[in-house]
């Protein structure tokens, strides 16, 4: 966009409103529009991301795509692949949804066995549950971080992830847990109450073990509608069957690799990288993408635009 301007002349330049957007963000998307150079950082990449997405600058996009995606823990996946999702950066949403769903207990923020889940969340307790202890991958932090990022995707990126046949969970118990608990998060009750059958068809009952199906599943009140109560008879009925009649098929499992191997860099040539100035170690602002201390250096121009 900013190329096709700058093409026009002086004699008839058109004027570009840009609202929403901070002096520091715009300042930094002019630099590297005109040759300059931009430092991203935990702290500007996602406005610097919206801007350069709204104003058609791929090559911007593509780095800060790179930054975020190079950075992004299960524990805040679902929270990138909603910004992705939203700014329709096609290549990190690629990316991030496959660590969503090579990841997905931890990313769903359910890294603790799906029993106690459940028990919390309104299923019957037994003495079986209640004798299962955490089997935590991630800190209690991490974990609240990447229940309320899972709990804020829309709709149709949750029923995305959990129709995808890639989506790699400790056992579909799991599954109907993290349901479970995108339908009971805070806010936004009536409208998920709408879509509560929609979103447990795609749990696939017949894959969890008879006896939390008949102890956790079958009582639990989200099952309890006409669209609940024949998802879980047709479980039963799929698991009286010879494993070879069975209609479900099995999720296919995944390799586990960190989200940051799911992502290649642009294939343009490095920028030019002046030494960095010294900084404190960051603290956590509440983005969603990784907070280390590390920042990179990209160099833009209009031929990059």
């Amino acid at each position: 966009m900013l190329d096709d301007v700058a093409d026009d002349g002086e004699t008839d330049i058109p004027e570009l409103r840009v609202g929403g957007a901070s002096e520091p963000v715009l300042r930094a998307v002019l630099d590297y529009a005109y040759g300059g150079v931009v430092r991203l950082t935990e702290e500007n990449v996602e406005p610097l991301l919206e801007l350069a997405s709204r104003l058609r600058m791929t090559a911007l996009v593509e780095e800060c795509c790179s930054f975020v995606a190079q950075r992004t823990r299960p524990c805040r996946a679902c929270r990138v692949l909603a910004v992705a999702d939203r700014h329709k950066c096609r290549l990190l949403r690629r990316d991030v949804l496959l660590c969503v769903l090579r990841h997905f207990d931890e990313a769903a923020g359910l890294a603790v066995d799906p029993a106690v889940a459940v028990v919390a969340a309104g299923g019957r307790a037994t003495k079986k549950t209640m004798a299962e202890g955490s089997r935590a991958a991630c800190g209690a932090g991490d974990r609240a971080e990447a229940a309320a990022g899972f709990g804020d995707l829309p709709l149709h990126l949750l029923e995305e992830v959990l129709a995808d046949d890639r989506l790699d969970a400790r056992d579909e118990s799991v599954v109907f847990a993290a349901a479970v608990a995108w339908l009971d998060a805070p806010g936004r009750e009536a409208q998920r109450e709408a879509h509560a059958d929609a979103v447990l068809r795609h749990v696939r009952f017949p894959l969890i073990d008879p006896e939390f199906l008949a102890d956790c599943v079958e009582p639990h009140a989200r099952m309890q509608s006409p669209a609940g109560t024949k998802l879980v008879h047709d479980a039963y009925r799929n698991l009286c069957l010879p494993p070879e009649r069975r209609k479900v098929a099995p999720r296919a499992a995944a390799r586990h690799v960190p989200c940051s191997e799911t992502h290649r860099p642009p294939s343009r040539p490095p920028s030019p990288e002046p030494a960095p100035a010294a900084r404190a170690p960051s603290v956590d602002s509440g983005n969603p993408f990784l907070t280390d201390d590390s920042e990179v250096v990209v160099g833009g121009g209009l031929a990059d635009v």
